[in-house]
């Protein structure tokens, strides 16, 4: 009876700890597979749950970087290299989907996956592998974004000028601009790859800073962007 009563006590004790703080168990595994509803709302999304291995990020505990998991099959495998950045994880017979990965608080992640009835889980050096797929993802999406984000800034720069130089009347020849005269309103034309890296608001951004009082139309027909500029009322 004193035997059953101090194990008791120790049950007791040892969750009373726990519940304070003192013996800190982890609330979710860093590198663990858990059941992600991803919230895909496009066909290039995952949808519904899945299991997915999920990594804390550096300085937020609440905040995991999660890559989906799906079934190896040789097809699968072939189709996600042509489409997406896929790593192999053997001893789970799955498919990490690098490419798909979100960014998600703890709240969205549910119970540890399980695999008849045991939990989950992938090897050391697999984890390994799967971390240096998703560092080089990071880094070929970093160095893409820099070179077109350099490539928006210069093109930025040259419509800019132009558009300045053609509103101020100057007769400049390699100017991408020509300004319809027979028209309404005021229409200005230029060819689409000169302003390919730019956005439509760009354009009515540049054009509002010289015609402030007006509405601007952005129009675009067999590879030539029109900006219609009318004049409020």
């Amino acid at each position: 009876m004193r035997l059953v009563l101090f194990s008791f006590g120790i049950i007791y004790l040892v969750i009373l700890l726990i519940f304070m703080g003192v013996i800190n168990l982890q609330n979710k595994i860093n590198g663990g597979i858990y059941r992600v509803n991803l919230n895909g709302s496009s066909p290039a999304e995952f949808t519904g749950d899945h299991p997915t291995l999920v990594i804390r990020t550096l300085k937020e505990d609440d905040i995991y970087l999660v890559v989906p998991l799906t079934t190896y099959t040789k097809e699968k495998m072939e189709k996600a290299k042509r489409k997406g950045f896929p790593h192999h994880i053997k001893s789970t017979n799955s498919i990490a989907r690098i490419d798909k990965m979100q960014i998600v608080h703890k709240r969205n992640i549910k119970n540890r996956w399980k695999d008849n009835n045991v939990n989950l889980k992938i090897k050391k050096h697999e984890l390994e592998n799967v971390n240096v797929k998703v560092n080089n993802y990071i880094a070929l999406s970093s160095g893409k974004t820099e070179k077109e984000y350099n490539k928006y800034i210069d093109q930025y720069d040259k419509t800019f000028k132009d558009f300045k130089d053609l509103y101020e009347g100057k007769a400049i020849e390699e100017n991408m601009f020509n300004q319809q005269k027979d028209k309404e309103y005021i229409c200005i034309e230029c060819k689409r790859k000169a302003v390919h890296w730019l956005s439509f608001d760009d354009l009515i951004d540049i054009s509002q800073q010289f015609y402030t009082s007006h509405n601007v139309e952005i129009q675009f027909s067999k590879g030539i962007i029109s900006i219609n500029i009318h004049e409020i009322s």
